[in-house]
Parts: structure tokens; sequence; C-alpha cells
């Protein structure tokens, strides 16, 4: 009855610790290192081999602790099943952190695909006439063509005959104007790549082979590709492109 009572309470503060440990995403923050909402920004950089060095001391100590506890107070004890649980959750939550690969980044540089807007064009003669170099200069008020051809797409079987070149094209293009006009370090990179390395993806669409802009540091993630997907679907809260690609410059200039 005695050990029932002591595993009911493990397990209590077990949970307990690993909600706090869940809820304030430290194990994460720590090896990434975005303490403070702040990447990348600490005055000493602790490297990953001295943060698991620390945690290894860290836990030794606590285990000691442990141990002197169940010597003076016997095996089962409330502090030690305390301690114990607090290991727990700490083992359990910095373990895989520990243990795997150091995430990095990979690059998918789309400006070439952008530049297909202008450079494959259809034989049709509204593409011949509007989709040109000149028009399409990567500028705010070249979307407005992007808009019309993205329009008329949603009225033809194109669309769902080669919707993945559409968005990825037109995604490429909005993304180009957007990463030119905020002149910052955000580039492409491939999604999944970027879910390894940050926690500012949520909302994004699960699609595979997606690339995304990303800054590195401020941590912030823009993804054209699935509002042109969305847009293209008819799901999109913009109204036109420019508009989100006006928001997007507004918001991370």
């Amino acid at each position: 009855m005695k050990f029932l009572a002591f595993f009911i309470i493990f397990i209590i503060f077990y949970g307990i610790f690993d909600w706090i440990i869940k809820k304030t995403n430290f194990h994460h923050k720590l090896f990434n290192n975005k303490l403070l909402g702040k990447p990348r920004k600490y005055k000493f950089k602790f490297t990953r081999s001295v943060l698991i060095i620390i945690i290894f001391l860290f836990t030794f100590i606590l285990e000691l602790e442990k141990s002197s506890f169940n010597e003076k107070y016997g095996k089962f004890n409330y502090i030690s099943i305390i301690i114990g649980a607090f290991l727990g959750s700490i083992y359990v939550n910095f373990a895989p952190l520990i243990f795997s690969r150091n995430p990095s980044l990979r690059k998918d540089n789309l400006k070439g695909i952008a530049k297909l807007m202008y450079q494959d064009v259809s034989d049709d003669l509204w593409d011949k006439e509007n989709l040109t170099k000149k028009n399409l200069d990567f500028t705010i008020e070249s979307i407005r063509f992007i808009d019309m051809y993205s329009k008329r797409l949603m009225n033809s079987n194109l669309l769902n005959e080669h919707k993945d070149n559409f968005v990825l094209r037109i995604g490429a293009y909005i993304g180009e104007v957007i990463k030119r006009k905020i002149n910052q370090d955000f580039n492409w990179y491939e999604m999944d790549s970027v879910k390894e390395y940050s926690y500012n993806v949520g909302g994004l669409d699960s699609r595979k082979n997606q690339s995304v802009l990303y800054s590195e540091k401020r941590d912030i993630v823009i993804s054209p590709l699935s509002v042109v997907f969305q847009f293209l679907e008819g799901n999109s809260p913009y109204t036109n492109l420019q508009s989100y690609v006006e928001e997007m410059i507004k918001n991370n200039s």
C-alpha cells in the first residue's frame, strides 16, 4: 500500500515537472540558443558539448542528493520520490536532444524558379503580352500581373493538371519580391530543415518538398508557397496576393 502511494506521488510530480518543461519549452530553447526569445544572441554562447556536460553534472548532483536522502530517511521517502520524478522528467525531455544530431538548415534557392514566370511562358496570347520581364520586375507593383494570372488559372482546367508547378512558380516569385523588399537575412530553405531548427512553423501546411523564407537572426518564417496554395484553392483569407505581399513586407521590415 505504501509503495502504491509513493508511486502515485511520483506520477503526479512527474506530470507536473514534465508539463512545466514542455510548457516553457525550456529544453528546446536551451539547445537552440533561444532563451528569453532571443535566438543566438547569448552574450556567452555555450556549445552543445558544454551544455550536455552541465546537464550531466546537474543530474549527477541530484542523484547523489537522492541517495543521501535514501540513506537518511530510508529507501521510500517523499523528498527522494519528488527528486526522482524531477530527474525522470529531465531524462525523458532532454535525452532525445542530447543524443540527436544538431539540426542544420538546408538552403533551397527559388530565385531561378521565380524567373520562370517570364522565361517559360505558354503560347497563350495574354500570357505572352503580360508575363514579360519588363512587367515582372520583382517590384510590389508587378504582383498585380501575378494576381491577374492566378485568377485566370483558377478559371481554367490547367490548374488541376499542374497545380504543384503553378504553386511553386507563383510562390517563388512573390517570395522573391518579399525577400528583396525586406532586404534582410531572409533566405529560402527546405521547410523540413526549418522545422527541425525553429519552433515558429505552426500553421504551415504539411505538403512535401516545400520551401519557406526564414530569417535566422529573427527566427521568423514566411511561407509564400502555402499562401499561394490556399489562394488557388479558394481558401485564402487574402482577396489578392498583392495584399499578402504588402502585409509581409510591412510586418517584417
